[in-house]
């Protein structure tokens, strides 16, 4: 790599991010070429379908990648890449670079970068797309019944994408709408995060379309502790060959506030580990776009418009 300042954040970047995930690093030491959008027109609508189960769903469509029909989910929080299985990967055609590594110490499993030739929704084509290829993502796959995320790495290659909860539809723009936007804010990091209010306390939330439902987590807590304790609760979490136990609490019938409208749960649980990115009390899941009409999201401009 060359040397200046540009390149010296890119090594921090890197060195924070063990898997080596982000395509500017990846450009920089091999030669690939640009990820681009080849448009037929101006906006390209598909129909999207619920996956997962009643509770528990995402946003999936039908996409093509190198030629082969495939299902994917929508996941704006896989932030430089896609994501697939190797076994799924090497029938696509999908070429490896970089080396393989091993995933949280496990030894069995193992994660590299590849990039696809083309990824097409409907007639719109992505070409020289980056993945993730991991053996996590196997029991993602089978749970979803999807074989693969769509990351932000596409999301940012088109204008606004328009989630239309009444057609069950999705629209990619090549250009941005003349809407007037809500507050987004971004990081370099490629997490995106709205403010809002949870019973009158101030929260900053992750959004995270890729997740099925909305949770808070132990920086909530700790920064708003209860008048009286959450009742608790234990989820069992299966990958690959491990399986390990994680504690959360129960929410009841949280109501929150975001951009001036209300959105209102039964329950949620509070997660005392991750779920809201590096600086969020929590994050909002496909459960709450769900409860608006339209959704759209622009990752290049770095806007929500939420409309009932």
């Amino acid at each position: 790599m060359s040397g200046g300042p540009a390149d010296s954040d890119y090594s921090r970047f890197v060195r924070r991010s063990l898997d080596r995930t982000d395509y500017r690093y990846w450009s920089l030491i091999s030669e690939l070429p640009p990820t681009e959008a080849v448009w037929p027109g101006d906006r390209v609508t598909v129909p999207f379908k619920q996956l997962g189960q009643p509770g528990h769903t995402l946003y999936g469509v039908e996409v093509s990648v190198n030629g082969r029909e495939l299902t994917g989910s929508l996941d704006n929080c896989a932030s430089d890449y896609c994501e697939t299985s190797p076994e799924i990967a090497e029938a696509l055609g999908i070429r490896p670079i970089g080396k393989k590594i091993k995933i949280n110490g496990n030894r069995r499993a193992q994660s590299y970068i590849g990039i696809a030739d083309s990824l097409s929704l409907g007639d719109l084509v992505v070409r020289n797309v980056l993945f993730s290829v991991s053996d996590s993502f196997v029991s993602i796959g089978e749970a979803l019944s999807i074989d693969l995320v769509i990351g932000d790495n596409v999301f940012r290659q088109t204008g606004d994408l328009i989630i239309d909860n009444t057609e069950e539809s999705v629209t990619f723009s090549r250009y941005t709408l003349d809407l007037c936007p809500n507050v987004l804010r971004a990081y370099p990091e490629h997490d995106y995060y709205v403010e809002a209010s949870q019973d009158g306390k101030e929260v900053m939330m992750l959004l995270d379309f890729g997740n099925t439902n909305t949770y808070m987590n132990v920086r909530f807590v700790e920064k708003y502790p209860p008048d009286e304790p959450y009742a608790e609760s234990t989820t069992r979490i299966t990958m690959q060959d491990r399986t390990w136990t994680t504690k959360s609490y129960l929410m009841e019938k949280p109501r929150f506030e975001l951009f001036g409208t209300a959105c209102e749960w039964d329950r949620i649980d509070i997660w005392l580990e991750g779920y809201g990115g590096r600086r969020g009390l929590g994050s909002f899941g496909a459960d709450m776009l769900r409860q608006y009409r339209l959704v759209v999201f622009n990752a290049r401009q770095q806007y929500l418009q939420l409309t009932r």
